[in-house]
């Protein structure tokens, strides 16, 4: 559960930002240029929650004390407490043909107000489809609330997707902040056996960059 920063196999591992960010999350810093959150306070308080069920495709770890990386994830942001905004992007293969209802998530509080949205993207040559809202590209999107406090485990959020999935199909999961929302949420790392796969992210709204595949996913599950 406690991966540490060694073991990550970044090729862009580069300590950066390395300042407390905010009174509300002290114990918090950024790396990779800001785009990976770390809690380097003590030992957050452990809550046990079961893994979500009838799942279509999931990341989550069977533990339920441990279903996530408590201590690490993806930093998404508006860019008021970090100074830069990030969205994240991480990919999923459907292993069947079903119809989508929610998707639910590990995300953890950091700093500001404490929410972001959570899309369900279509896939692009590899990247996720530019985010449109039309169900053209962007298949659900919903505002997802977060209350956890970053180092803590193991709460859940889960919004509303109504959807459908194909078998073999690449999807993406989005995490984005709100727009002038003063907010830094999480979205901490898969600890499961599948917690690899392609993770993308974008920096103050420009373009997808790839991490490429081989990286840390966010945990979540489509149900």
């Amino acid at each position: 559960m406690k991966k540490t920063v060694l073991a990550i196999g970044f090729a862009l591992l580069t300590l950066t930002a390395l300042a407390a960010l905010a009174e509300d999350n002290r114990g918090v810093i950024t790396i990779n240029g800001g785009n990976e959150a770390v809690y380097v306070g003590k030992p957050g308080k452990i809550t046990p929650h079961k893994p979500p069920s009838h799942t279509i495709y999931s990341n989550f770890n069977s533990s339920s004390t441990n279903l996530y990386t408590s201590n690490t994830g993806w930093a998404i942001s508006d860019g008021t407490v970090l100074g830069e905004e990030f969205t994240q992007g991480n990919s999923f293969v459907s292993p069947k043909t079903a119809k989508v209802h929610s998707i639910t998530a590990a995300l953890s509080l950091a700093g500001g107000t404490g929410e972001n949205y959570v899309d369900l993207v279509k896939d692009c040559g590899g990247e996720p489809c530019e985010i449109d809202y039309t169900k053209k590209q962007t298949m659900c999107s919903a505002l997802a609330t977060v209350t956890q406090t970053f180092g803590q485990c193991c709460a859940t959020v889960t919004t509303k997707c109504k959807s459908k999935v194909k078998k073999g199909k690449t999807y993406w999961i989005i995490m984005e902040s709100k727009t002038t929302d003063n907010t830094f949420t999480v979205w901490n790392w898969s600890d499961a056996s599948n917690d690899l796969g392609y993770d993308s992210y974008s920096l103050n709204d420009a373009a997808w960059a790839s991490n490429g595949n081989s990286n840390p996913q966010g945990a979540f599950s489509v149900q």
